[in-house]
């Protein structure tokens, strides 16, 4: 029975493929609370998908840590949502971090794909008569 989640085990991380991005990704900058033990660091996202997120201007964690992030969507007048992921990708040099989603409940999975969708809506060129 399916609860309409998105379940990917970290350990079953699947290596990193052209395809793994779960959907279109669109620029998106949002300041993303990390909530680490008692702490929550702030940081800055660069790009948003189904599939995650990308943070930039973080100092990255391992790939494979887990984290959990709280994030208010562009247009969701809903409240924040709170996922969690795995990173994924980690650059020290360019202090970034790409975090896969997961056990994504369906209410935040169509938040998400509400915002990427209106995002790249509004990178379309205007109808002409």
């Amino acid at each position: 029975m399916s609860d309409g989640r998105i379940r990917t085990p970290p350990s079953s991380v699947p290596p990193l493929l052209p395809d793994r991005r779960g959907g279109p990704r669109v620029p998106i900058s949002i300041w993303v609370e990390e909530h680490a033990g008692p702490g929550v660091l702030f940081r800055r996202s660069g790009n948003l998908s189904l599939g995650g997120i990308f943070l930039e201007v973080s100092v990255p964690k391992a790939v494979g840590t887990l984290v959990e992030l709280e994030l208010q969507l562009p247009g969701d007048h809903a409240g924040p949502i709170r996922v969690q992921g795995v990173v994924v990708t980690a650059d020290a040099d360019r202090a970034s971090m790409g975090i896969r989603f997961v056990d994504l409940p369906a209410e935040i999975q169509a938040r998400i794909v509400a915002c990427v969708e209106s995002a790249l809506d509004q990178k379309k060129p205007p109808i002409e008569p």
